[in-house]
């Protein structure tokens, strides 16, 4: 009987008999047996009975006893196209000893096919002869299609591949997208076995697909379905591709005859299409296109289809953006062609051995060699003359060895040769090109690289520098005649008019009579007039000259304010009040140039007094808010009830040499320059000035000036009151009046007096004599006051021990500069008028003690003249109780002055290099260090000036340094002087 799947021991033995008992062996090999779910079947060949396992009935998709098993049950099972292979492996099976492993198909009673596979063996008698088959049956189904998946993946790869190559192999013959599309078309629609194929693309500008290609297979008549897609014009959403672009999705469509959304309904049923599928050609900006391909058959929807023409559609995407981008790219290179071939300047490359690679027309033009000719050349031999050749070759060895630019990406003024060796001077700009791709002569195509050359001939602008330079150098000639004409004319007015008003000064010195008094007055009045009107001209001049310079210094802004009062208050009439109004309180010091400023406000009130004949004329001063590095903007408002000015001469006025009427210059005088002069003064500070006025109605001037505040000025001007000094004084000057009154002058003031005629006699007697003060005429025949100043410094009479002060009629500020230059310590302008005299005096001779002139004055007052002389310079008490307690040591006191005046001059040398080397530091550790000693000695004014250099310095305001360090000069050698001549 057949053997039971529950008694594994009665299955034939198919290998050694085991050690183990045969029940556990018989249990072991059930167990796995259906952990496999594996069914066991056995045929009788000797009783054709046939046994089947539970298993084995489940295998087969059978109820366990729902058919008598045999052989033919199971082929009756068997898919009919599997039975003639698995008798046939039966038959195999029988002439050897095992069964081969047989795979076919089950028909299940549902319908389904399963795969089973069988693996089983022979049994044989004595004389080997089959008796029994038997095997085991397994459910591979899960195998077999995986398998067959696996098989079906593969197949799409390389359809997927030959379709991607098919694609790749049209695009890359194409260079059109029109050329690429028939080809990409005809290659798919062959590969996937469809009939008819077309695509649409968007119109530009529009949102708008327009038929574009067509491809129809062999044999398939689709020419009137063609036809009117090639008339059509199809909108987002409307119709098949309208959907896809909308959508930007694919769409596949079974039976388009029947589709509500396909428009040619009528005329695909007539060429007999069925199925349609449409894929969207995308780009990076989104889809621009669709491609749509049609069947005869009607086919269901294949992801795998959709997938490979998505990828398609992408492909084409992505070539359309590269012909758009070798497009540009081609358009952009022909643009910069024809910006190189139309450039104004000459465009050369060259390779990395000089050979020219390019040459613009402009180049053909400026070197007289056309591009033909020159190509392949080598610029040195071409364009550069031959004294520079081996230097431009040494430069290309050394960038190509180094890298190291010397001469590229600059602007440089060279030399060049043209074809018939005319050298003449370009601008050459020249720039490294590594990108760039040529031929070399022999060789294969390669990296090379290349520099670009930019080059202009600048003949025309070297002729126009040149004329340029002879029109700077006229101009500049002219302005120095001018100068100098200024100059002359400065000195032959003033060298008269300094005796006019000297001697109308000494005049009314003396007893006179009321009458003559008053005539004097009248004649001192029109020279000051005749020395205004000078000063305007000057002032004008360097105006156009553009030689004023604006200085910026700290100065007390209410004691310039009562200054311009106090000048103008004389000019003003009876019955006509002058008054200063301040808006609120105004800060104790301002940073400006107090001279111009004085000479605006003076100026604007002299205006307003002169033609105000009853009424006011007021100064008002108003500040706004600081700005945000602290300038307060200040508004300077004169305002007088005068005759007023007409409105359409409001500008004219502000002209040189103009007035707001012809009879203005008779009635009132002037000479048209001083508004127009404080105009351009305002406007140099940084301000303005503006007028409101009306005939008949008075004038208002508003000046507007930034001024920064300061710390507060110390009072460091002489008291007023008559100044008293003594020194022996020698005037240098070789016009007899001038000489004359400038004696008169000193003598007044406690000084006695030499004269001489010229420079020589002046070295003469300064080298036989002792003097306290030269005054120096600079213009003088001969030996000049220049060149007798550098004498005598040369001869070793140096600025402490002989002060010289220029007197002279230049008036300029560069004939100051060079009265420094020359050696000399002050200048005074001529006419010298007594106050400026008495100024100069005061800084040079107030601790002189020389011998009394004849009219000097009994020894007392000169005592008492030198006391008040030394009080501008010390604080009398302190620097007497000082000594009084130094003497209480004998010598102590002359020790204290020897060392303040040693170390004195050693801070000065200290404080000139810290001052040269802009160490603003060091200037003001020194400043400070002279200061306490300063104070402590007395000398109240030359600390003050110490105070204000130190204050600068930490500000890091080293002009004002330099000020306030010549100063502190000047005054040291005043005190030093006073306390080493013992007037103490």
């Amino acid at each position: 009987m057949p053997p039971d799947e529950r008694d594994p021991a009665s299955l034939p033995s198919r290998g050694p008999t085991s050690t183990l008992p045969e029940a556990d062996s018989a249990d072991r090999l059930a167990r796995t047996l259906e952990a496999l779910q594996a069914g066991v079947w056995e045929v009788d060949l000797v009783t054709q009975r046939a046994y089947w396992s539970d298993s084995n009935y489940r295998v087969l998709g059978l109820e366990p006893g729902s058919i008598t098993p045999s052989l033919d049950a199971f082929l009756s099972l068997m898919h009919p196209e599997d039975q003639v292979g698995a008798l046939a492996g039966l038959r195999e099976g029988m002439r050897g000893n095992r069964m081969p492993e047989l795979e076919h198909r089950v028909i299940l009673p549902d319908g389904r096919v399963r795969w089973v596979g069988h693996v089983g063996a022979v049994i044989r008698n004595g004389d080997g002869t089959p008796t029994k088959i038997w095997g085991i049956s397994l459910d591979i189904t899960d195998r077999k299609e995986a398998q067959l998946f696996a098989r079906r993946a593969r197949e799409r790869a390389e359809r997927r591949s030959e379709a991607q190559a098919s694609v790749s192999r049209a695009l890359v013959a194409a260079q059109t997208i029109d050329e690429a599309i028939p080809a990409v078309l005809e290659s798919f629609g062959n590969l996937v076995d469809w009939d008819f194929g077309e695509v649409w693309l968007e119109e530009s500008g529009h949102d708008r697909l327009r038929f574009v290609a067509a491809w129809a297979r062999a044999g398939f008549n689709a020419r009137d379905f063609e036809a009117q897609s090639r008339t059509m014009s199809v909108s987002r959403r409307s119709g098949i591709p309208g959907l896809v672009l909308e959508r930007g999705e694919a769409v596949w469509i079974t039976n388009v005859q029947e589709h509500p959304a396909f428009v040619r309904r009528d005329l695909a049923r007539a060429a007999g299409l069925h199925t349609s599928f449409s894929v969207p050609i995308v780009r990076r900006k989104g889809v621009v296109g669709v491609l749509q391909f049609f069947s005869r058959e009607s086919r269901q929807p294949d992801r795998e289809v959709l997938n490979m023409f998505g990828s398609l559609g992408t492909q084409l995407g992505e070539f359309m953006e590269r012909v758009e981008a070798t497009a540009a790219l081609r358009e952009s290179e022909r643009q910069m062609r024809d910006i190189i071939d139309t450039a104004l300047d000459a465009v050369i490359a060259i390779d990395d051995r000089g050979v020219i690679r390019d040459w613009n027309p402009q180049a053909e033009r400026i070197f007289g060699w056309t591009a033909d000719e020159v190509v392949g050349r080598h610029l040195d031999e071409t364009i550069i003359p031959e004294t520079y050749r081996e230097a431009h070759r040494r430069g290309m060895k050394r960038y190509l060895a180094e890298g190291t630019p010397r001469v590229l990406n600059r602007r440089l003024e060279l030399e060049a040769v043209r074809r018939d060796g005319s050298i003449f001077p370009v601008e050459i700009s020249i720039a490294v090109l590594r990108s760039w791709l040529h031929p070399r002569d022999g060789e294969s195509s390669g990296v090379v690289p290349t520099f670009s050359a930019f080059v202009r001939d600048i003949s025309d602008r070297r002729r126009a520098e040149h004329a340029l330079r002879q029109a700077k150098e006229q101009a500049e000639a002219t302005a120095r005649a001018r100068s100098e004409f200024l100059a002359v004319m400065s000195h032959e007015i003033r060298t008269p008019l300094n005796g006019v008003i000297g001697m109308l000064n000494l005049l009314l010195k003396t007893s006179v009579s009321a009458g003559q008094r008053e005539q004097l007055h009248t004649a001192l009045r029109s020279a000051d007039v005749l020395l205004a009107v000078t000063n305007d001209a000057l002032d004008f001049s360097k105006i156009e000259a553009g030689r004023l310079v604006i200085e910026q210094t700290p100065f007390d802004l209410d004691q310039l304010l009562d200054d311009v009062v106090a000048t103008v208050r004389p000019q003003v009439k009876p019955h006509v009040e002058l008054a200063l109004r301040p808006d609120g309180a105004l800060p104790a010091a301002v940073i400006g140039d107090p001279t111009r400023l004085r000479q605006i406000l003076v100026n604007l009130a002299g205006n307003a007094a002169k033609f105000t004949n009853a009424g006011h004329v007021h100064i008002r001063v108003v500040t706004g808010a600081p700005d945000e590095d602290g300038t307060l903007p200040f508004r300077f408002v004169v305002e007088d009830t005068g005759i007023g000015i007409a409105p359409d001469k409001h500008e004219a006025i502000f002209q040189a040499f103009t007035q707001a009427e012809t009879s203005t210059t008779r009635r009132f005088g002037g000479t048209g320059l001083g508004l127009p002069i404080a105009r351009h003064l305002a406007e140099l500070m940084g301000g303005s000035l503006s007028l409101t006025s009306s005939s008949g109605a008075g004038s208002t001037f508003e000046l507007r000036i930034p001024l920064k505040p300061a710390a507060a000025i110390r009072d460091t001007t002489v008291a007023p009151g008559p100044v008293a000094v003594s020194g022996h004084v020698l005037v240098v000057d070789d016009n007899p009046v001038n000489r004359e009154i400038a004696s008169a002058m000193l003598r007044h003031a406690g000084c006695s007096v030499d004269v001489a005629p010229g420079g020589a006699e002046a070295i003469d007697l300064v080298a036989s004599g002792e003097y306290d003060l030269v005054f120096m005429d600079c213009q003088m025949p001969g030996l000049d006051g220049y060149e007798t100043t550098r004498e005598l410094r040369e001869r070793g009479f140096g600025s402490d021990r002989l002060p010289i002060v220029a007197m002279t009629a230049a008036a300029l500020a560069e004939d100051r500069e060079r009265s420094l230059a020359a050696g000399m310590n002050d200048h005074l302008s001529k006419p010298v008028l007594e106050g400026p005299l008495l100024e100069v005096l005061a800084r040079w001779l107030p601790h002189r003690s020389s011998p009394p002139a004849s009219d000097a004055g009994s020894p007392s007052e000169q005592h008492d003249a030198a006391d008040a002389a030394a009080s501008t310079l010390f604080d009398i008490d302190t620097v007497r109780r000082t000594r009084d307690l130094m003497e209480e040591i004998p010598g102590s006191w002359t020790s204290l002055v020897d060392s303040f005046v040693t170390q004195g001059h050693e801070t000065l040398d200290r404080l000139a290099a810290a001052l040269a080397d802009a160490r603003c530091d060091d200037v003001r550790r020194i400043a400070h260090s002279l200061k306490g000693s300063s104070a402590m000695l007395g000398a109240r004014r030359l600390s003050a000036w110490c105070a204000d250099l130190e204050q600068a310095a930490g500000a890091h305001r080293m002009v004002l340094c330099g000020q306030l360090a010549a100063r502190v000069r000047d005054e040291f050698a005043a005190v030093a002087r006073a306390l080493t001549n013992g007037h103490f």
